[in-house]
């Protein structure tokens, strides 16, 4: 028996005893004395056993193929394994199907048991255990009955009758032992598929390994200890699902320890490690694992509550050194993890569990005691250090705030509250800051002291300084700092001093006494204090205009003045004119001093002068500057000959003509501008004063000149001024359009009438072109696109024809920058190639052209190329080119199509003339064959002269008028029905052939296609010995019409006569066979109508184109009989039998 799977097999009970089957088994091969002796002795043991049929009740024989035989009682057939299960005196047997020969039949009870053992096997296999739970049921009740059935015959007092109760005891046994195995395999079944579900969902990442997960596990760990029974398959099943279950469990509770762990170790939060307490608390008592997990989580728990510990003390140490509150968040963070982690072991205590129970808790309980002595002498430590961190902080605002005597006052209570060396130290610096800093203020507002208080400041910082000089530099204080501020105060001191003095004595004294301190102050700007320069400024502004104006009229009004120290003060004087714009002032202080000081005494005054001659030209006053400048040369004649000098005056005769030009005088000041140009060349090159006195001209033009006139004056110019005039805005502008043009017609491939464009302004305007060099200007349009071309050249790519054509023309009218740019060479080689291309796809005209121009116009670099040698070997192609050129043939289809084409026409003029004269149509054939032709060679020729290839010539002068012919004549009769009659009745045969139908002339029932198909084949076949003459064919229709119709028949015979009368030629044959057949056929048509004298008129004119027409005759003999004229239908009746050979 297997359940659930093929992998489990129902157990054999009590394997280990003999099985007996030996006892009964007898060789094939033995004689027939020890079978009569055996059977002998089984009849002697059936008489003498009572009841009579209770030795063979319950037994029954197994034939193997092996000759062998199996008594016992038949227990179970198990179809899925294919064996049998044969109690026997000696244990449960078991026999493969292809084994057993011949089966012993078994017996109701042991059927309904095997049935049922069989039902709940497939129900186990297909995990249907409710119904297997409920067929358990039926199976204890057929056990039971079995158990009834043979309780008579278990009690045995011969041999025979012990063997068969010795069976039914294990058979008895056996199903005992399924009755007990079946429910504990179906709970053990249930369960694995319950742990292999949650493991699948664990694998796959639908369930996580957490606490949830691990009560699962654990629940289903204690079910399967529930679940009793001692067989050795429940034992298998157990230990695999037992199996399981520890593996997962194990895994589950590594993953929420390690959880746990780093969560403490790196949060400090204790939410899952509460989770995992509270997990493996569940599993108490389940599985040895637990009691050891737990023991190994507390230990880490406690390393990690150390290295918390560890922590707390240098952090309340950085708190005294820190500048934020980043270290008291530290210090925080980590108390509450201290306090989380103490929490949590506190809760901890109340789960645990194990044998080591009380060594658990000891240990918890001493590292809990630890954790609070640690943590009240953290809170002592953390007390003073915020005492200690209250004062420095206060003492630090006071400091920041510039209260230095509060920041004095905290940082004294720090030294007074602790005793630590370094925290002392910080202290003392604090101090000696704020005393150096309050010392900077005092030194800073020095604005309201009087000199004397200011002298006392100076001792004191002095003092403290000296004192403090060594504190201050361990302090790292900026030393530099105190000693620039007493520097700074001392100065200031000093020009306190000197200010006080400056008023007294006369205006020439207090002007000396102004003018040297404030000298003075510029000579040690950044060494005195800025309170000094305020007060300095404000001085100047209330006194120094009257101090100037009081001493230049006591200067100027005394020449005794200028003795001794007089000079400096005149200087000093001009400068301060010359300062504050008083240029008139400064003028005449100049004049006086040129007037009455010695030669060598004005001498120092030439400076002053060009300062004064400087200061009229920023002015813009340039004649005074000029006035100035004449004034020196005449004074000095050293000065002539300066060429700085020269040069100023240059710029300064310059500015003049650019005044006057602006003022509206643009004549005189051309007139200047040509006389510095003269004077000085070098000056005049430097200054553009050429490209101004061009410009000054160009602003006499009128506006309404046109654009040559314009151009032509601009080429005047340049030539008049050369080098200069293509510097002027408007004439460059000129050069700038021209390229822009050019580039703009280079752009769109035209670069022929690029260049042309750019010779013809070069020839016109040659030295306009010359002068904003145009040539050079295109050069970089022209390389750049020669540069392309020549790299697409080089990667295979052909050179367009146009831009070759275009830098031929560039090459030959400007020689010298092709040959700077080597655009020779390059458009030898380009040409080269197309020549080459041109002779690689059959254009050996184009290529003998190329080359021909190539030695004529560059002799020199075809020499180099071999090009007469190359020509020579196209001249056989050439000459077949100039026959192919007209005809379009280009390649080697061309030429297979000309002659398939010349094979086509000739063949079919073959056909059409062979078939007109063997079916008389020959006339009819040739003009068909004429119009078709005509038509290819309508839309042929103008193909070819517009350069199409012959092959696309020839495709369209075939498709387009065989669609249009084909078209016309499979769908009507109106273009050579007999010729395209013949062909549609070809196709339609041929496609009729294809689709398997055949050819009816029944009236066509259906609509499908093979039946209109073959209805149109008979049509054309009627119809074709008719197309060849059209009046013909519709005679034939218009008569077949009148058979059916008269009416409508009598109509159209009446149309074709009315045409009959309208045709020119009236004499020919087929015209009389025409005209007389619609006479008949109107004649006849008339009598079945009724109209009798139509009838005779028509029958008449018939019998007079055909007198011995004998249908005619016998209508026309009837219509006179009935209208009485009986001679005359007599005269009819004659001719008709005269006609026949008759008479009457």
């Amino acid at each position: 028996m297997q359940l659930a799977s093929t992998s489990y097999e129902l157990p054999e009970p009590n394997r280990d005893r003999p099985c007996g089957a030996a006892d009964m088994t007898r060789s094939h091969r033995t004689t027939c004395r020890y079978v009569r002796r055996l059977a002998a002795v089984t009849l002697l043991a059936a008489i003498c056993a009572l009841p009579a049929r209770a030795q063979t009740e319950f037994l029954r024989t197994f034939y193997m193929w092996n000759n062998a035989m199996v008594d016992g009682v038949p227990i179970r057939t198990d179809i899925d394994a294919k064996r049998y299960f044969v109690a026997t005196g000696g244990g449960i047997v078991r026999l493969r199907f292809k084994d057993v020969r011949i089966t012993g039949a078994m017996f109701q009870e042991t059927r309904d048991v095997s049935q049922l053992l069989n039902i709940i096997d497939r129900n186990i296999r297909e995990q249907e255990f409710a119904r297997a739970t409920r067929n358990s049921e039926d199976l204890k009740v057929a056990v039971t009955k079995f158990k009834l059935a043979v309780k008579p015959f278990l009690p045995a007092r011969l041999e025979a009758q012990k063997r068969q109760s010795r069976a039914l005891y294990n058979a008895i046994e056996y199903y005992d032992e399924m009755i007990t195995a079946v429910p504990n395999t179906i709970a053990v079944l249930e369960l694995q598929a319950h742990v292999n579900d949650l493991v699948l969902d664990l694998v796959n990442g639908r369930e996580p390994y957490n606490s949830s997960s691990l009560a699962k596990l654990i629940r289903f760990q204690r079910g399967l200890i529930q679940i009793k029974g001692d067989t050795p398959l429940v034992r298998h099943d157990r230990a695999e699902v037992a199996e399981i279950l520890r593996r997962e469990q194990q895994l589950c509770v590594e993953t929420l320890h390690e959880q746990a762990i780093e969560q403490l170790r790196t949060t400090s939060l204790t939410a899952r490690a509460g989770s995992y307490l509270l997990g493996i608390n569940g599993g108490a008592g389940v599985n040895d694992l637990y009691h050891e997990d737990l023991a190994t989580f507390l230990t880490q728990v406690y390393e990690i509550v150390d290295r918390r510990l560890e922590r707390v003390t240098p952090a309340v140490d950085d708190l005294l050194q820190a500048d934020s509150d980043l270290p008291q968040q530290e210090y925080e963070q980590i108390q509450r993890s201290i306090h989380g982690i103490e929490s949590f072991l506190s809760h901890a205590k109340q789960q645990m569990f194990g044998p080591d129970i009380v060594k658990l808790n000891t240990a918890l309980d001493e590292q809990i005691q630890k954790i609070r002595d640690h943590r009240a002498a953290t809170d002592a430590r953390h007390s003073e250090v915020v005492t200690i961190r209250r004062f420095l902080r206060n003492g630090n605002r006071a400091l920041m705030q510039k209260r230095y005597d509060d920041a004095i006052a905290e940082l004294s209570k720090v030294l007074d509250t602790t005793d630590d060396a370094n925290i002392q130290a910080h202290a003392n610096a604090g101090i000696l800051q704020a005393t150096g800093a309050r010392m900077a203020m005092q030194l800073a507002a020095v604005v309201g002291n009087t000199p004397a208080q200011n002298r006392k400041l100076l001792e004191r910082a002095q003092r403290f300084l000296a004192e403090n000089q060594d504190a201050l530099a361990a302090a790292e204080y900026r030393l530099d700092v105190i000693e620039s501020d007493i520097r700074k105060v001392a100065g200031y001191a000093t020009f306190q001093e000197h200010c006080a003095v400056v008023l007294e004595g006369n205006a020439v004294e207090q002007w000396d006494r102004y003018t040297a301190l404030d000298r003075w102050l510029l000579d040690n700007r950044g060494k005195i204090h800025n309170a000094a320069y305020s007060q300095w400024a404000d001085f100047v502004e209330q006194h120094q205009l009257a101090l100037f104006t009081r001493a230049s009229s006591m200067f100027s009004n005394n020449i005794s003045s200028l003795a001794g120290d007089g000079h400096d003060t005149l200087i000093s004087l001009v400068e301060y004119c010359l300062t504050d714009g008083r240029l008139q002032r400064a003028d005449e202080l100049l004049q006086f001093g040129f007037e009455y000081l010695s030669p060598d005494g004005s001498r120092a005054l030439f400076s002053l002068q060009k300062r004064l001659a400087q200061a009229y030209t920023l002015k813009g006053f340039n004649a005074k500057a000029f006035d100035c400048y004449n004034q020196l040369m005449e004074k000095d004649e050293a000065l002539r000959h300066n060429s700085t000098l020269q040069r100023q005056i240059a710029h300064l005769k310059l500015r003049l003509a650019n005044q006057k030009a602006e003022t509206g005088m643009p004549e005189e000041a051309i007139e200047q501008l040509e006389t510095l140009a003269v004077t000085d060349p070098m000056f005049a090159r430097n200054e553009r004063v050429l490209e101004r006195i061009v410009e000054l001209r160009l602003q006499l033009l009128p506006n309404d000149l046109d654009d040559d006139s314009r151009l032509k004056i601009f080429n005047d110019l340049c030539a008049d001024y050369p080098g200069a005039a293509g510097g002027v805005s408007r004439i460059s502008a000129i050069g700038s359009n021209i390229v822009a043009d050019f580039e703009e017609i280079w752009k769109r491939s035209e670069f022929v009438q690029a260049i042309v464009k750019i010779y013809e302004f070069q020839s016109r305007y040659a030295n306009l072109s010359k002068e904003i060099d145009i040539e050079s200007a295109i050069v970089p349009i022209v390389r750049q696109t020669v540069r392309q071309y020549d790299r697409d050249s080089q990667q295979g790519q052909q050179v367009s024809v146009v831009f070759v054509e275009g830098l031929q023309l560039f090459v030959r009218r400007f020689e010298n920058i092709s040959v700077d740019e080597n655009f020779d060479d390059i458009l030898v080689k380009w040409k080269i190639a197309l020549a080459e291309n041109f002779n690689e796809t059959g254009q050996s005209l184009k290529a003998d052209a190329i080359y021909g121009d190539v030695l004529i116009n560059f002799p020199l670099v075809a020499a180099d190329y071999s090009l007469a040698e190359r020509r020579r070997e196209l001249v056989r192609k050439v000459r077949l080119a100039r026959i192919q050129r007209p005809l379009g043939i280009k390649a080697d289809l061309d030429w297979f199509l000309f002659g398939v084409t010349i094979i086509i026409w000739l063949s079919t003029y073959a056909v059409a003339h062979r078939r007109g004269r063997a079916r008389g149509h020959l006339n009819y054939r040739l003009l068909q064959f004429t119009t078709v032709f005509a038509a290819f060679l309508a839309i042929l020729v103008p193909c070819l002269i517009s350069n199409v290839d012959f092959t696309t010539a020839f495709v369209r002068a075939t498709v387009i008028p065989g669609i249009l012919f084909y078209g016309i004549g499979f769908s009507t009769y109106l273009f050579f029905p007999l010729i395209y009659g013949e062909r549609r009745l070809v196709l339609e045969r041929l496609l009729l052939r294809v689709l398997g139908g055949t050819r009816d002339d029944r009236p066509v029932t259906t609509h499908s296609f093979k039946d209109r198909l073959s209805a149109n084949i008979v049509r054309l076949e009627k119809d074709l010995p008719l197309l060849h003459d059209r009046l013909l064919y519709r005679i034939s229709k218009a008569r077949e019409l009148a058979n059916s119709k008269p009416d409508r028949g009598y109509q159209e015979f009446e149309r074709l006569l009315k045409r009959l009368d309208k045709e020119l030629v009236k004499t020919t044959e087929d015209w009389k066979n025409n005209f007389a057949e619609c006479l008949c056929q109107l004649g006849r048509l008339a009598v079945e109508l009724g109209l009798t004298d139509d009838a005779r008129r028509y029958l008449n004119q018939h019998a007079s184109l055909n007198p011995k027409h004998i249908d005619t005759r016998l209508l026309l003999g009837d219509l006179l009989f009935e209208s009485h004229d009986y001679e005359g239908a007599i005269s009819h009746v004659k001719v008709c039998l005269a006609a026949r050979g008759g008479s009457l």
